[in-house]
């Protein structure tokens, strides 16, 4: 957050994620802003495509504007009582830190202007340039002369080949377009000393394999989502690697919102965020989901520490929270939470030593809890089909039940069990599938196994 003040009218504003490097001089956002984020920023910000080593947008403030050190008074308030409300502030907060939950509603306090979040992903930055493009120069007919086809207006697809064709000349075809994206990204790498341009193409190829690949869902997905649409707090609890950080993504794309993770949460500022030392807001993925829309996650949730959980908890009683810095927030009308662990918050057993007992109000925080087990067709896409292996995985965990051992052979023994079936299967068994247990442990378990000719079975008779 960054206070900004016109050299003309006096005026100061607010600018969110914009931040001042006193070193060198520069202005950045976080991240590359969007068309709505700049055309918040016009007349005080420019952005020429250009970038930090972090990937931030380097920013040019306009002439007319310069860094603030003070926000501005809506209200042409003296002094003296300005001094009063930040005395009273400070009393606030100190009543807050001694559990005082009647506190004072601070007045004109600055908002993050909320974003707007569409259900259809985000594009990059080529991409963004290139509809700015289509949108200024548009033909009204393709390049043989024939009418456009406005159905296609909005593929960014589309508009990017047409742009490039005309920029070669008309004569492209969609081949073509694609040989001279390929050059260019074999001719960014080889030159690329960071190793960024590879790391790119590798996230894009897992992207395009993971839209391609059925997807899988566990038992009450659509009630799941029912009721995280309706605005109902969600919690899952099941054992380790079922899958319930893979179905609270799954949700949030489901609801065409961003997902926002965060594990164990020991402090209060791993939810509030924090004024660093120059005065700038850090803020937090609870922040951004709960300002600006999304799903946020808490993952282990029944491990957290009960007092920073009461920080959160206030949040979703409220529906608005005071945040460092930025001051009094709104919940933002597309702002959900789910929280998942392996307990149902009644403290540890056996199995789970290091759950947390959770309060009573936050226990009542969540409308509905949902088990999130095994399932069968999961396994199978995880094991790519593989039914000899998913069989034996499935024996495995039915024989540890009846042996009362306790140990977890969970979806990532799957998947690893998958990639290196072609092994030496006895490694994989003692190295990630019996991992943690003794030659005994081992032999109590295959003694309860009811197919003992599974090729996988035949390997663990090996290791005992």
């Amino acid at each position: 957050m960054l206070n900004v003040k016109n050299l003309t009218t006096g005026e100061v504003k607010v600018v969110y994620r914009v931040h001042f490097n006193n070193a060198n001089n520069v202005f950045t956002f976080e991240g590359v802003p969007s068309e709505k984020v700049l055309a918040k920023m016009e007349g005080i910000f420019t952005y020429d495509g250009n970038n930090d080593e972090r990937g931030n947008a380097i920013l040019t403030i306009s002439p007319n504007w310069e860094k603030a050190t003070k926000t501005n008074n809506a209200n042409n308030e003296p002094k003296a009582k300005k001094a009063a409300k930040k005395s009273a502030k400070v009393a606030t907060n100190d009543t807050t830190a001694t559990g005082t939950t009647n506190e004072p509603e601070p007045k004109n306090e600055p908002k993050p202007e909320p974003k707007k979040k569409a259900a259809k992903a985000k594009t990059n930055k080529a991409t963004a340039k290139a509809e700015k493009v289509a949108t200024i120069d548009e033909p009204k007919t393709n390049a043989n002369n024939e009418p456009k086809n406005d159905t296609g207006a909005n593929d960014d697809a589309k508009a990017l080949m047409e742009i490039i064709s005309r920029m070669k000349g008309g004569n492209l075809d969609a081949e073509a377009v694609r040989e001279l994206v390929r050059a260019t990204i074999d001719e960014m790498a080889a030159n690329d000393t960071t190793g960024n341009v590879a790391k790119a193409v590798k996230v894009a190829k897992a992207k395009a394999t993971a839209k391609n690949a059925k997807e899988v869902y566990c038992k009450d997905f659509d009630d799941i989502v029912k009721d995280v649409a309706e605005g109902f707090n969600v919690y899952f609890f099941g054992r380790a690697g079922s899958g319930k950080s893979h179905t609270a993504e799954q949700v949030a794309r489901a609801l065409g919102l961003d997902f926002y993770g965060q594990t164990t949460i020991q402090f209060a500022h791993d939810v509030r965020g924090y004024g660093d030392a120059g005065g700038n807001f850090q803020d937090t993925p609870f922040f951004k989901a709960f300002c600006y829309g999304g799903v946020y996650f808490q993952d282990e949730y029944d491990r957290s520490n009960p007092e920073a959980a009461i920080v959160l908890n206030s949040a979703l009683a409220n529906g608005w929270y005071d945040f460092p810095i930025v001051g009094r927030v709104t919940a933002h009308e597309n702002f959900r939470f789910i929280a998942a662990g392996n307990t149902q918050m009644n403290g540890a057993d056996e199995e789970y030593v290091t759950g947390q007992v959770m309060d009573a109000s936050s226990r009542d925080r969540f409308a509905t809890y949902y088990e999130i087990d095994y399932s069968h067709e999961v396994e199978m896409t995880i094991a790519n089909n593989d039914a000899e292996l998913v069989a034996f995985v499935e024996d495995v965990r039915r024989a540890i039940r009846e042996t009362g051992i306790l140990h977890v052979v969970s979806y990532r023994a799957t998947k690893y069990m998958s990639a290196r079936k072609d092994g030496n299967k006895e490694n994989v068994l003692t190295r990630c599938t019996f991992k943690g247990l003794n030659v005994d442990e081992i032999r109590l378990i295959y003694g309860k196994l009811h197919n003992t000719s599974n090729v996988w079975a035949c390997a663990m008779a090996n290791v005992i």
